[in-house]
Formats: structure tokens, C-alpha cells, sequence
């Protein structure tokens, strides 16, 4: 496991914890989960149990919420760590049943519900007749994009905020327009998951429809698309906004 341990220690820069326990004191979950950060970091430095990782069901535990990566005293990211010894896993084919399907949705619909592409603007049809709502892929143009997000197109219970957000934009004479049925997920959870490649698919995909369309600036109430587009897609290509913001 030499090589395993190689890619983890020097990969996420282990070797500069110094074990102060910072991470696992401030973990959401560690009073009710296995998860232990501060150990997983140590063990990834001298290598030691990587050969048992198939047996860590506690990994998925992990709500990747950061707190272990801000609170680090030394500036590493243990969060990443998860993230790495995920992906790991995932190329093993050691993935929980729920996560394999919401890997193979997002793969096959563009998003982890399993809501078919042509349904993906289903949500807009129960909006009154004095809303406008703009579609980039049906030609139309606009100086923003609101990027809805795989949730609130698809969970009843959401799609009252976009339907809200949308009103919001069109009373405040905000010019917009959405995807519609072209937008695809934003690949946050599956690159949390560990699939890595899949989460490039989904952001090559984007910026490239982003890009086609001449779009600039973005806007979305989804905090997960949010970090993705922020944080996780190449900085300065786009101006990104939440809608707090």
C-alpha cells in the first residue's frame, strides 16, 4: 500500500498535522458516527489500514459541511481527504446503493432525482400568464441566467421558491432567462461523492452551454450550485451570485 499512501499523504499534504484534534472536536457528526477525521489523517500519513478502506462505511458519513478544513490550524483540508478516500472507493465500485443511483441519474438525466431532460421545466407551466420567464434554449436572450438547480426543478416542496424567485426577478423588471430543459446538474454532491470524473462531465458540459450562450452572470437560489459554480468551476469565467446576495 506504499504507493496509496504516497497519493494521500503528499496529495492533501498530511504530513503538516500535526494532530491537534481540531477537526474531529468540531465535526457535526462525530458523536453519532465512527468518523474519526483526526485519525483518518494520521493513517493516511503512515499508511497504516488504507488496505481496510472497503470497510469504512463510516466515510459516507461525512456531510462535507468543511468545518474540519476552516478550523485547521495548519491550513489543510481534511475534508478533501474524505473526498479522496471516496473516490477510492468509488473506482472499487464500493459505493452505497442509494449513491450509485443518484450517480447513474445524474449520468443518464443530468440530475441525481432520475427526472427525465423534457421534464425538467415542468415546474414553469404552473406559473401565472403575467410571469415571463426567458429560455435560452429556445432562443431568447438575457443579460442574466438564473440557474435553477436539479432540486428545486424536481421536488414539488422547492419549486415554490424558483416559482417565488422568478416573481421576484420579474417584479424587480430583472432581465432573465433560464436553460430550460438543457440545464443539467451542477455535479456539487458527485464530486463530494468521490466521483471526480462524472463531476468534470457535468462542468464541462455547463460552462460549454454557458459559453455557447454568451452568458456572464449567474444567479441561483441552490447553495449547492452555488459552491459548485463559486468555488469548484474555474474562477473569473463568471460572475456568480446567490440570490441573498
Amino acid at each position: 500500500m506504499e504507493s496509496l499512501e504516497q497519493t494521500f499523504a503528499e496529495k492533501f499534504e498530511l504530513y503538516g498535522c500535526y494532530q491537534c484534534g481540531k477537526c474531529t472536536g468540531g465535526c457535526p457528526v462525530s458523536l453519532k458516527s465512527k468518523l474519526n477525521i483526526r485519525r483518518l489523517m494520521i493513517e493516511g500519513i503512515l499508511g497504516k489500514n488504507l488496505e481496510r478502506m472497503t470497510e469504512r462505511e463510516e466515510l459516507w458519513d461525512c456531510t462535507t459541511c468543511k468545518t474540519c478544513t476552516i478550523r485547521c490550524p495548519r491550513g489543510l483540508k481534511p475534508m478533501d481527504l474524505i473526498i479522496g478516500m471516496r473516490g477510492t472507493l468509488v473506482e472499487e465500485g464500493h459505493i452505497p446503493k442509494t449513491i450509485i443511483e443518484a450517480m447513474e441519474n445524474a449520468y443518464k438525466h443530468g440530475n441525481p432525482w432520475g427526472t427525465p431532460k423534457n421534464k425538467r421545466t415542468e415546474w414553469t407551466k404552473s406559473l401565472p400568464e403575467d410571469l415571463k420567464v426567458k429560455d435560452f434554449s429556445q432562443g431568447d436572450r438575457a443579460e442574466l441566467l438564473y440557474f435553477v438547480g436539479c432540486t428545486a426543478s424536481s421536488d414539488p416542496r422547492i419549486q415554490e421558491i424558483a416559482k417565488s424567485l422568478v416573481f421576484i426577478l420579474n417584479r424587480a423588471e430583472i432581465d432573465f432567462g433560464i436553460l430550460g430543459n438543457e440545464e443539467t446538474c451542477c455535479g456539487n454532491e458527485i464530486r463530494r461523492m468521490g466521483e471526480t470524473g462524472l463531476f468534470e462531465e457535468l462542468m464541462d458540459a455547463n460552462i460549454q452551454r454557458f459559453e455557447t450562450y454568451k452568458i456572464e452572470h449567474i444567479v441561483t437560489a441552490c447553495p449547492h450550485g452555488f459552491n459548485a459554480l463559486k468555488n469548484e468551476y474555474p474562477q473569473g469565467k463568471f460572475n456568480i451570485l446567490h440570490t441573498t446576495q
